[in-house]
């Protein structure tokens, strides 16, 4: 899978691969989720920074702090997408949101194991 290339405000970057710890706490399920976009929204934004090579130039006017086990992550990503969205539109910070997110939490995985994960049927349940 190659890195998506995001451009948000006057800024372009291919994205790298966050830390383990990063792609970990950024982890959500569906569940999790569940209709909170808000928290959707702020998970997006710190994947965009924590996938944002150190050497190519932030879009925003203050770049973020690196994120360390320890921080709320919810908390971290809605300080990175106000900032952000002071320089994007939000249709389109959505979407980059959205491609760094899904980078985030697959980038590490082989082309096997996104073969399997694609094959992959959950057996019938037994029971009611």
């Amino acid at each position: 899978m190659n890195a998506p290339t995001l451009t948000i405000g006057q800024q372009t970057a291919t994205l790298v691969q966050p830390s383990v710890l990063g792609a970990l706490a950024l982890h959500r399920t569906r569940d999790q989720l569940g209709d909170d976009s808000a928290l959707w929204l702020a998970l997006c934004a710190a994947a965009i920074f924590m996938c944002w090579p150190k050497d190519a130039r932030w879009p925003a006017r203050k770049r973020p702090v690196a994120w360390r086990p320890g921080v709320r992550i919810e908390q971290y990503g809605y300080e990175i997408f106000e900032d952000l969205a002071a320089v994007e539109t939000l249709p389109v910070l959505i979407e980059a949101g959205a491609q760094a997110y899904r980078w985030a939490q697959t980038c590490r995985l082989t082309a096997t194991e996104v073969q399997e994960a694609e094959v992959f049927s959950e057996a019938p349940r037994e029971g009611p």
